[in-house]
């Protein structure tokens, strides 16, 4: 049996109709689904790293992550016998865009979980009812200008979370908040963003995919077909 007559045998078998994933509105939605997720999956499962070398030859290692909220990260360390609380960052604005993307991208596979069963399960009624192909369009427009402002709020809020972190400024900050320099900051190391910046990426090409599958949502509404009969309800 070909892969052809296995689709075949699955669609009669589970009533559904697969013939939408060969049309581009199929293709993207899965795209879509696949790029949403990772994309979360890596904003979400970063880990971020910062090692502070203090009074002398002490270490101390810091770690952060999703939502990134810095100023929640106060650590105790001990400098020539003497216990010190310490603060380390005293911004964190950026998590709120961290949220934000997040949230598009957990709304934009839920999205793409129920118009994809619609086009497997409901193919008669979406090719005959205007409602489901003017509800796709109109909430696949939604879903791309989410993703415009939420992948350039994450990316400002990305490269402000690089300058918080980095360690020029960091070390800055700590020896002006130490005045008195009881605890001797020497250096700080700081680990790669690479999680964040691919997160930042897809956040790009996410919108590239949502705003691109426009065109071909369009042509199923009746705005470019120039109408379709309603679907046809029961005789009076």
């Amino acid at each position: 049996m070909d892969f052809s007559q296995a689709i075949k045998g699955l669609e009669n078998g589970a009533n559904i109709d697969l013939s939408v994933l060969k049309e581009p509105r199929g293709v993207t939605r899965v795209l879509q689904f696949v790029i949403s997720i990772v994309a979360a999956l890596f904003l979400y499962g970063y880990e971020g790293k910062i090692s502070i070398q203090y009074c002398d030859d002490r270490d101390l290692e810091l770690t952060y992550s999703y939502p990134f909220r810095l100023t929640n990260i106060v650590k105790n360390a001990t400098c020539n016998g003497t216990l010190h609380k310490v603060t380390f960052f005293e911004d964190d604005g950026f998590s709120i865009y961290a949220e934000y993307f997040l949230y598009i991208s957990l709304a934009s596979m839920l999205f793409c979980v129920v118009v994809m069963f619609i086009y497997v399960k409901m193919t008669s009624a979406y090719e005959t009812d205007n409602r489901y192909p003017l509800g796709d369009f109109i909430g696949t427009m939604v879903l791309a200008v989410f993703w415009l402002f939420c992948s350039a709020a994450w990316s400002h809020g990305l490269s402000f979370l690089k300058v918080t972190t980095s360690p020029k400024v960091l070390i800055r900050y700590l020896k002006n908040a130490d005045t008195a320099n009881t605890m001797k900051f020497v250096s700080v190391k700081t680990s790669s963003y690479f999680g964040l910046n691919v997160s930042a990426l897809l956040g790009c090409l996410s919108f590239f995919l949502w705003a691109a599958d426009l065109w071909f949502l369009y042509k199923e509404t009746p705005w470019f077909q120039g109408g379709r009969p309603e679907a046809v309800g029961s005789p009076a």
